[in-house]
């Protein structure tokens, strides 16, 4: 059984309600809150008992290190955080109550993947997307909130994929040792041969694009067995099999998260918001009504708030903000 089935088996947090709760404490803990912010927080508290419970931890954690720090005439938390620049104080709250959770759900232990991708060698943030060069001249690129290991030895070229999308073009020269160049993650090993391309990991699946050269799909739990994906294909694997899917989109269009943008052909309106929620702090609730919507265009992630100002320009919907983190869209009214 692997750490997230464990997790998951003995009543775990999902990640996404707990970064919820991060960004509900970051709202709280601002300088001015006004009574829509509280109003909005008690609602997502009562929406569901898995976010009051990840409330109750931070609540009780909070209570914790109060405590702690009164008792050593350590500065409390809240005066600590009162020190940071505003624009820093959101993102140390965030990281701070996340801890917090990890620690007192026991959900994001150590050794669980959450708490991988937190420690990684290389990741991201929230809408950050950047590019690294790794020792023997590989460039990989990480999209926003990913995550990946680099573990270089005697026998392989190994890049751990602990979250999210990343986009690789192997060395050009040959390495002089003659090592095997391999990505791998909790579904298995992406064996490349002479690559570029892209691994992503979510919903227990890894998902591979690969726009020149090869690679050789090799899940864990099926021996030797591998399957090959050429240039222009794509494929993706659990842990026990691995399948061809259609082929890819030109690179152009395929890459463009590495340029800063979502690509959308005929897309539905539900699976791009979902997309573009990667790119934000926060909740985008797609009403069921509208989730079927078809839209298309190129939508640069840099600034979210006008890729969703736009779409209440092209689409019957309407763009309901509640607070910075929590966003509704919802069918436009047949009168407005």
């Amino acid at each position: 059984m692997s750490a997230n089935d464990a997790v998951q088996g003995r009543g775990g947090l999902d990640p996404r309600i707990v970064r919820q709760a991060a960004d509900w404490l970051t709202v709280l803990m601002a300088d001015e809150v006004s009574a829509r912010d509280r109003e909005d927080w008690m609602r997502w508290r009562c929406a569901h008992a898995d976010h009051e419970r990840a409330w109750q931890h931070l609540e009780r954690w909070r209570d914790s290190f109060s405590h702690a720090a009164q008792a050593s005439r350590a500065v409390p938390v809240r005066e600590l955080l009162s020190r940071v620049p505003s624009r820093g104080r959101r993102n140390a709250v965030k990281t701070l109550s996340v801890a917090m959770i990890a620690g007192s759900a026991g959900w994001l232990g150590w050794r669980s993947p959450a708490g991988q991708a937190l420690r990684a060698d290389y990741r991201t943030g929230t809408g950050e997307c950047v590019e690294w060069q790794l020792p023997d001249g590989t460039q990989i690129m990480l999209d926003t909130r990913s995550a990946v290991d680099v573990r270089f030895d005697g026998a392989f070229r190994c890049v751990v994929l602990r979250a999210g999308r990343v986009y690789i073009r192997t060395a050009a020269q040959e390495d002089p040792l003659h090592r095997p160049f391999v990505v791998d993650s909790a579904q298995g090993r992406v064996q490349a041969l002479g690559t570029v391309f892209t691994v992503a990991e979510s919903d227990e699946l890894t998902r591979v694009a690969v726009h020149s050269g090869a690679v050789a799909l090799q899940p864990a739990q099926a021996g030797h067995s591998m399957l090959r994906i050429q240039a222009g294909e794509s494929g993706q694997m659990d842990r026990r099999q691995a399948r061809q899917l259609a082929a890819v989109r030109s690179a152009e269009d395929d890459l463009a998260w590495t340029r800063g943008q979502i690509l959308a052909d005929g897309l539905r309106l539900a699976d791009f918001l979902a997309d573009l929620q990667r790119y934000r702090p926060g909740l985008i609730v797609c009403h069921p009504a509208i989730a079927d919507l078809r839209l298309s265009g190129v939508f640069p992630v840099a600034d979210t708030d006008k890729v969703l100002a736009a779409l209440a320009n092209s689409l019957p919907v309407q763009v309901r903000t509640r607070t910075r983190f929590w966003v509704t869209v919802e069918p436009r009214p047949q009168n407005a």
